[in-house]
């Protein structure tokens, strides 16, 4: 049992060592984002050497009534450098994901997050040649499906 969490923790050290990078959702009631009222999600930058050097950017992607709606997100700085609370920015009605994406020294990641009932959420990494459109549609179509 014990080869086996050495092992383990010896590849996630291979990944920090290797350069690699990648975005991490957590839940909008995390302690990091305590201070920051309406936090919806808490999107953490992993796998850099210098978190505040790395970017986000994303959209909050909608159906309401049948119509797609876009909101371009902002990211709140927390407490913890590469830390970030994304605050409700988008309509209560309708069905919403968010699509993320994060950046560092030439190293992209991408997240698309489901906004589910009661302030739950379910996210999912997105592959570099993935058809991230289809697959926002796709998890709207879901959602609505379910909300009906």
């Amino acid at each position: 049992m014990l080869h086996k969490i050495w092992a383990a923790g010896l590849a996630v050290a291979a990944l920090g060592w290797g350069g690699g990078f990648w975005i991490t959702t957590h839940s909008g009631a995390s302690p990091l984002a305590a201070k920051i009222p309406g936090t919806a999600v808490v999107i953490a930058v992993e796998g850099c050497a210098n978190p505040k050097d790395a970017t986000l950017a994303g959209t909050a992607e909608g159906l309401v009534g049948g119509r797609r709606q876009s909101v371009k997100l902002e990211f709140t700085p927390t407490s913890k450098p590469g830390v970030f609370a994304v605050k409700k920015q988008w309509p209560t009605e309708g069905v919403w994901v968010l699509s993320i994406t994060g950046a560092y020294v030439g190293h992209t990641s991408r997240q698309l997050v489901e906004l589910l009932p009661n302030h739950q959420y379910k996210a999912q990494p997105v592959i570099p040649k993935e058809n991230l459109a289809g697959r926002i549609e796709q998890a709207l179509r879901g959602l609505a499906g379910r909300a009906t």
